[in-house]
Order: structure tokens, then C-alpha cells, then sequence
């Protein structure tokens, strides 16, 4: 659903893309059964609503019947049952965000600088601490201002993404096959996680710390992260 060009290989995967999320969502909340867990509605999110739209105009926002406080049943949150694994879904891309503390903010981002740093772009534009996704690359900036009271250093940082970066997510140099399969072609993307330790109050401290994912292999802090996939091609 969007307005790119839908090849075959590509035609029937919602439902898979769909069942995917779902699975995500209940492994997120397993992880982690006490954690506060928010998604951010980026620009692929958006896609469904103003497909919709421009489609079936008279379908947008329908619900369940007469449950108002309800997410539409063509709504990202309904169709991966957010509510049922306690995933707060925050729409209205680009406009949401989550601050962490007084001096960190957490969006989504609607920038991208594929000649160079995104993260100066963000760091020219704001006036907290910013970690943005939607490039799908790992940055880290840090600038330093004069202020009344003396310098103030603020950071703009990427973390990755925890898509797949081999051609099968459609791309700009991405290709297809006359059959319509995606080609083998690696994007400058890479994956990862970003971690935070922060201060709620006082001065609002945090620390950011990326661990990139090579191949379904990280590390943090000493430890090894070694994905299921990549177990199960080292047992075969």
C-alpha cells in the first residue's frame, strides 16, 4: 500500500508483513513482561491510512461496532493487536515522539541526507538531544553551543534498523528479476540497537550506547547476542 510500484513478489505479503509485527510485538513484551513499550508511527505506518483514503474513502476510520475509544480495524495497532500485548501506539507521523527525559527526545525522523550526516542536519534544527530512526543507518553527532549560563552539548544519534539489508526490503538500489524477485543488493543501511541509561529527574543525565548487529551477531557490554536464524545455519 503505497505508491511505489508493487512487483509480485511483493503483492501478497501483507498478511505475512502483518503476522510478523504480531509476532514482534508478544516477543517484546515476553523480553520484557514490566516494560513500558512504545511504538512510534513512522512514514510505512502512514501508508495504510492514505491508502485508504485516496481508495476507499467511505472505509477510513471504521471500528468495531460501538466501541468509539477503539483503533480502527484497518490500523496498524488493531490489525498486530498492540492493545492485547500493552504496546502503546503513538500515531501521527512525523509529529509524535517520546521525550526519555528533559534533554532527550525520541522521533521517528522525516530527514535523510544520503551524501552525508543526517545527524548534523538534526543537530542544525534542534535544540535537545535527538535519537531518530527512518534512515536506517547508524550515526552519532555531538554539538556544542554557547549559552547564557556557558556551553551546552547536545547529540543527534541513529541507531540503525532491524530490517533486512540484503534487497529483500525494497529499496532505492534495489532491482528485481524479470520474474519480479528481488535481487541481492546490500543498501548503506545497517542494523542495530541504541540503549539509554538516563536520570528522570535532577539534571536529566543519559548515556547513549549503540550496539550494531552484524549478520545476526551483537555485542554489548561483554556479552554476545547471536540471532535464531543465525544459530540455526551454524547447526546446518
Amino acid at each position: 500500500m503505497g505508491k511505489y510500484v508493487t512487483y509480485p513478489s511483493y503483492a501478497l505479503t501483507t498478511q505475512a508483513t502483518i503476522d510478523r509485527a504480531t509476532t514482534f510485538c508478544a516477543e517484546m513484551r515476553h523480553a520484557a513482561p514490566n516494560a513500558q513499550i512504545v511504538w512510534l508511527a513512522g512514514n510505512h505506518e502512514e501508508r495504510m491510512p492514505k491508502y485508504i483514503v485516496q481508495n476507499a474513502g467511505a472505509a477510513y476510520g471504521l471500528r468495531k461496532g460501538n466501541t468509539p475509544d477503539s483503533w480502527p480495524v484497518m490500523s496498524v495497532p488493531y490489525l498486530c493487536r498492540m492493545d492485547e500485548f500493552g504496546v502503546e501506539y503513538r500515531p501521527g507521523y512525523p509529529a509524535s515522539d517520546i521525550w526519555v527525559n528533559q534533554k532527550l527526545r525520541i522521533i521517528h525522523g522525516d530527514r535523510v541526507k544520503s551524501s552525508g550526516s543526517t545527524a548534523h542536519v538534526y543537530l542544525n534544527a534542534e535544540k535537545s538531544s535527538v535519537i531518530y530512526g527512518h534512515i536506517h543507518r547508524i550515526e552519532c553527532a555531538f554539538k556544542t553551543r554557547e549559552d547564557w549560563d556557558g556551553p551546552r552539548t547536545i547529540m543527534a544519534a541513529s541507531p540503525g534498523c532491524l530490517a533486512r539489508i540484503d534487497g529483500a526490503i525494497p529499496s532505492t538500489k534495489g532491482g528485481v528479476d524479470l520474474d519480479g524477485r528481488p535481487l541481492t543488493r546490500h543498501e548503506n543501511w545497517q542494523q542495530g540497537l541504541g540503549i539509554v541509561m538516563y536520570e528522570d529527574s535532577g539534571d536529566h543525565k543519559f548515556s547513549y550506547e549503540c550496539m550494531p548487529i552484524y549478520s545476526g551477531w551483537g555485542m554489548f557490554r561483554g556479552k554476545e547476542f547471536i540471532s535464531s536464524q543465525r544459530q540455526a545455519n551454524q547447526v546446518s
